[in-house]
């Protein structure tokens, strides 16, 4: 991971690599399909023994329920005022979580089940026995992207009295193709397939298995099956690998044999000698490097040699454009019939990246140890001249001198600043973020700084949405000498960088990024807590143990640690001073503290936080007003 990599990674929330078991059961009643209500539940594991139930409707969210394998009741799942039904997760061994949903006999309503990305994740899926009502289980695997859904498909209640088949799906890992897909079996850890009825199609004896084209591949002992879409084996163990080639053809590895090429029906179309390699990744789809005895060159999908062994290194830089070497020194680009775009003359060449074509664009090369910028038609726009390569960054090019020194090139080659300050993201006018001696700042359109070099982490003027978008912001948190402040994108300290922690209002527990855009800040100094409004004004005086808000501007105030509780509005009304006993239920909250905490939030701000509290009466209310306040208080 290269530097700047390394600085702009935002801490990502862990979850834990357990394994989840899924059971969905429900009341058998049918339902007028009309009447039915469509909401989507987003399940969040967030850690072994907790979890979180989002209840979307449309683009709405209708409620979130916090869950703990330490509730010893289930938690209604309410809907328009309506109980539908509840909902439970508890610890199944070993290292298992199990997900109980329920809906009762009159719940007029269709559920869309979404989990977030579960890395090793294994499901137990009881469906309906009923094949109208079947909803088919899909894919759940260690995502790329930990913010990506896996969508399990729809539960419908319009269901006959037939009950429950039990059905078990158990770590399904890939796509449905054809009626079947690829499972893992618990017991011995090897891989078959099985079809959406739930019978075995394979039995799990392979090491792994893949999709290539419309047949599957095999792989046990370092050798390939290859069977058709039915899973019937074509070719014994004989091959070392298969790859897709295109669309339609196939390459068949072997040391002891010759590569061989064929097409959809599995009839040969060509054949290379033995220590002849096929690079199936490409960026062309009817292209792709090939090397034999250290030269490498290009065939067609079909096989054909398109450009003969000439290189001794290939890669590609676009679908038309590759980069080329001859004798390990030289190199540059060739288009995919063989003919040479740039000469190869130069040092090294850093070519455009993939989305772009080199027609309409220029490249940076290096020559005599200097870097300068060559258009298509072989010109310089920049004579090699700068000591460090030239990198595209946007609209603009940029020249790291060292990491505190960086040059800034418009398209014609001209100079548009020359900053004491390494680039984090690129030249962003009318705005830059800049680092200096590992502090963070801002500097405008001219170079001049708006936000000095102080912060001891990148100073971010957007978050992320509760549908995972990043939305930009005039407001961020800045960090200094282990304080906290709040800075707007001219460079005004909302809040002086004076707090051990700040916790803006609305702030969203599973959100990486907060919105610190907001009317009120919860704030703590010298292990006291309170808060503060976007004029900088004490609302509620800093004088208690944690504070947090809730919904509707109200406040909860904590004495005692978590033992005692108290209500507030945010601009400053107290209601009840923490007197109150607070209860365990499945709420989880975010909130500023003066005390050690179980753990961190784990969050991009690192807010403290324990995994178990208490928001004081709030068990039986989601979203508490001030109308709900007062008739508690008057019930107490």
């Amino acid at each position: 991971m290269t530097k700047l990599q390394q600085m702009v990674k935002q801490k990502k929330q862990l979850f834990f690599g357990v394994l989840a078991w899924l059971l969905v059961t429900q009341y058998a009643h049918t339902q007028n399909i009309e009447n039915v209500t469509w909401v989507m539940l987003n399940f969040y594991q967030t850690g072994t023994n907790n979890a979180l139930l989002r209840i979307q409707r449309n683009d709405s969210l209708l409620n979130t329920l916090y869950l703990s394998t330490k509730d010893s009741e289930r938690t209604s799942i309410i809907i328009d005022q309506q109980k539908m039904g509840n909902c439970q997760i508890s610890n199944l061994p070993p290292d298992t979580m199990a997900l109980i949903i329920n809906f009762g006999q009159e719940s007029a309503i269709n559920v869309k089940l979404n989990i977030k990305a579960l890395a090793h994740t294994h499901l137990k899926i009881f469906n309906q026995r009923n094949d109208t009502t079947r909803w088919q289980p899909g894919v759940v695997e260690k995502f790329r992207q930990p913010d990506s859904y896996a969508n399990l498909g729809v539960i419908k209640t319009d269901r006959s009295m037939e009950g429950l088949k039990k059905l078990r799906l158990a770590n399904i890992v890939s796509e449905f193709r054809d009626n079947l897909a690829v499972y893992r079996d618990n017991a011995n850890l090897l891989y078959g397939l099985i079809d959406q009825e739930g019978d075995i199609k394979q039995d799990a004896i392979y090491e792994y298995i893949s999709p290539v084209n419309q047949y599957w591949a095999f792989h046990k002992n370092g050798m390939v099956d290859l069977a058709n879409s039915n899973g019937q084996l074509i070719y014994p163990l004989k091959y070392e690998n298969i790859m897709l080639l295109g669309n339609n053809c196939m390459t068949l590895f072997s040391s002891n044999d010759s590569v061989t090429i064929v097409n959809s029906k599995i009839a040969i179309v060509k054949r290379f000698a033995p220590n002849t390699n096929i690079n199936t990744y490409t960026l062309n789809p009817n292209r792709f490097i090939i090397a034999q005895n250290g030269l490498a060159g290009l065939i067609d999908a079909q096989g054909n040699l398109v450009v003969p062994f000439t290189y001794s290194q290939m890669e590609w830089v676009n679908e038309a454009y590759l980069k080329v070497r001859k004798n390990g020194t030289w190199c540059g680009i060739i288009d995919t019939s063989g003919a040479v775009v740039v000469p190869i003359r130069y040092d090294e060449i850093y070519p455009p990246q993939a989305e772009t074509t080199i027609d309409d664009h220029v490249f940076a090369v290096q020559q005599d140890k200097l870097w300068g910028l060559l258009r298509r038609d072989n010109t310089f726009l920049v004579p090699p001249r700068y000591a460090n390569t030239l990198m595209p960054m946007g609209k603009y090019w940029q020249c790291f001198d060292n990491d505190n020194h960086t040059t800034v090139l418009d398209s014609t080659g001209q100079m548009v600043l020359s900053l004491p300050y390494y680039l984090m993201w690129g030249y962003t006018p009318p705005r830059t973020q800049v680092v200096l001696n590992g502090k963070y700042g801002y500097i405008d359109a001219q170079g001049k700084e708006i936000i000095p070099c102080i912060s001891e982490q990148p100073i971010c003027f957007y978050y992320g949405n509760s549908e995972d978008k990043i939305i930009n912001t005039t407001k961020a948190l800045i960090r200094s000498k282990g304080k906290c402040g709040v800075v707007d994108y001219n460079g005004k300290f909302v809040l002086t960088v004076i707090y051990d922690q700040i916790l803006p209002q609305n702030a969203d527990p599973m959100r990486s990024l907060l919105n610190y855009d907001v009317e009120y800040y919860a704030v703590s100094q010298d292990k006291k807590a309170g808060v503060i409004n976007a004029k900088g004004q004490i609302t509620i005086p800093l004088q208690y143990d944690a504070v947090s808000f809730a919904c509707n501007n109200l406040v909860r105030l904590y004495a005692q640690r978590d033992t005692k509780c108290g209500w507030a509005t945010a601009n400053g009304k107290i209601y009840v001073q923490p007197k109150l006993p607070t209860k365990t239920c499945q709420y989880y909250e975010q909130k500023v503290v003066t005390y050690p905490t179980q753990k961190g939030c784990e969050y991009a701000n690192d807010h403290p936080c324990d995994p178990i509290p208490l928001p004081c009466y709030q068990c039986e209310q989601d979203c508490p007003d001030e109308q709900w306040l007062k008739g508690l208080l008057l019930g107490k």
